[in-house]
């Protein structure tokens, strides 16, 4: 899929659900932020690591927060969707 416009997001929660579509689809081309209650689960995400368990996806996370594609924050952001 070709992304024609940057598209950004906000995606509420980051545990099992929330975290992997945030990193696929920051994967994917799109400037995601990631929003959190957990103070902890944001500075684990921003340091490319992962608070739960699923294999392939703290190298992923890694990548994106590299690239600039993914931030978690504790506080909700402007998006195009949410």
């Amino acid at each position: 899929m070709k992304i024609e416009k940057k598209i950004n997001i906000c995606v509420m929660g980051l545990g099992y659900i929330g975290l992997p579509t945030a990193i696929v689809a920051a994967d994917n081309g799109i400037n995601v932020i990631g929003v959190d209650i957990n103070p902890h689960v944001v500075e684990t995400i921003n340091k490319g690591q992962i608070h739960i368990i699923e294999p392939g996806l703290e190298e992923l996370c890694d990548r994106v927060i590299g690239q600039g594609n993914l931030k978690a924050q504790t506080e909700p952001a402007e998006s195009d969707v949410s």
